[in-house]
């Protein structure tokens, strides 16, 4: 597939891709953290989605070879492979369809420069600190008490505390 791409449309399409991609991360952040199986698949269609944009768009899909990108696809193939041994095959594919987000945010974040992985790392406190203040003005609202607190700790969109403590560290 060859595309004419010049210079200037490069960067309205990087730009526009960034921004998604950014949207998406901050999304799934909020959408429990990705710890519900649909809210994976819903995830893993949009992200694969903005892959397939790129592609048309930008006529290409970069694969770097590095060892971030090998241990995302690894870690991925063994949760493929645990059907072979598993107790119940049928779940262990079920958990690799869960983080299919992985290999696939591994690969959309490739299609970036260092500085649209640095902005997206500089997102991670921002989002942190949304979550806490909305899950701390919830925590009071009726109907929402048990979804963003543990044992009267503050659970976050995570659902555990430890979890979202573990992630505000970061």
């Amino acid at each position: 597939m060859e595309h004419d791409v010049d210079a200037e449309e490069m960067r309205k399409i990087d730009w526009r891709y960034k921004i998604t991609l950014r949207f998406l991360f901050a999304a799934s952040l909020f959408a429990v953290g990705l710890y519900y199986e649909i809210t994976s698949a819903v995830v893993s269609v949009a992200l694969s989605i903005l892959l397939f944009w790129r592609l048309k768009k930008a006529g290409e899909i970069r694969m770097p070879y590095n060892l971030t990108i090998l241990a995302v696809v690894l870690i991925w193939l063994f949760y493929l492979l645990s059907a072979l041994w598993g107790i119940d095959s049928g779940l262990s594919l079920w958990g690799a369809g869960k983080v299919l987000p992985l290999p696939l945010f591994a690969l959309c974040l490739a299609q970036t420069n260092k500085d649209g992985r640095n902005r997206l790392l500089c997102d991670i406190p921002w989002i942190g600190a949304a979550m806490t203040i909305v899950s701390f003005v919830l925590q009071y609202v009726d109907g929402f008490h048990s979804f963003f607190t543990v044992n009267g700790r503050l659970a976050g969109f995570f659902g555990y505390p430890n979890t979202f403590a573990w992630f505000l560290l970061i």
